[in-house]
């Protein structure tokens, strides 16, 4: 029986090969690319979606061109009360998201051009509650959405695997976040930060 399977597997991948089943997801992910496109407020050109995305408040968020999502990608912005501005995400040309990316505003998250992450990054403007007896008393559904202040990612910036971006945090241009770090302060430009809470570990000089 299990050389029948094997025969039957090597017959059928003459069939169906391994680059075959490449440009079929590929085209699985324009034609879904395609539809997701209507939900946003901007959606550039040759930006690309992996399967099982989450779009929640697709009238805030604006993508640029040739931005590239992985799988179960997860992009929220809703409108805050205690907020009288709504909320904004806007990600720049030519970043690239890892799978389980989750993007989540209600105040302003802004992503400059060729940022990219890893797998299981997190970057959140928000937070449930305040840190305080009162507020942490309460059920964490039952809290108030609360924003320290927007989320500013510069140019060129890496982002490894299972990173944490909190609210109120600017990360400068051309740094380095390490893998697992929470980013709770701002990072200066041309910086390798790591840990948690995230500090920088090495600013990087201009040769000379």
């Amino acid at each position: 029986m299990k050389r029948f399977i094997k025969c039957l597997i090597v017959f059928f991948s003459y069939f169906y090969s391994y680059e075959m089943n490449l440009r079929v997801r590929l085209l699985i992910r324009l034609v879904y690319s395609f539809w997701l496109s209507r939900l946003f407020a901007q959606f550039g050109k040759n930006t690309r979606f992996g399967t099982d995305a989450v779009v929640i408040g697709g009238k805030f968020i604006r993508i640029g061109k040739g931005v590239v999502f992985g799988n179960y990608a997860e992009i929220t912005a809703f409108a805050n009360m205690s907020e009288r501005t709504p909320p904004s995400i806007l990600i720049d040309d030519k970043c690239q998201f890892n799978d389980f990316i989750h993007i989540t505003a209600c105040n302003e998250i802004i992503i400059h051009e060729h940022v990219r992450t890893g797998k299981f990054v997190t970057i959140t403007d928000n937070a449930h509650g305040h840190s305080n007896y009162a507020s942490m008393s309460l059920p964490p559904n039952q809290r108030p959405i609360v924003s320290k202040g927007k989320v500013v990612i510069e140019e060129n910036v890496w982002i490894a695997d299972k990173v944490t971006i909190c609210s109120g945090v600017t990360i400068g241009r051309c740094s380095i976040i390490a893998a697992g770090a929470v980013v709770t302060k701002n990072i200066p430009p041309y910086s390798i930060a790591a840990g948690v809470p995230a500090k920088v570990v090495r600013q990087i000089q201009k040769d000379v």
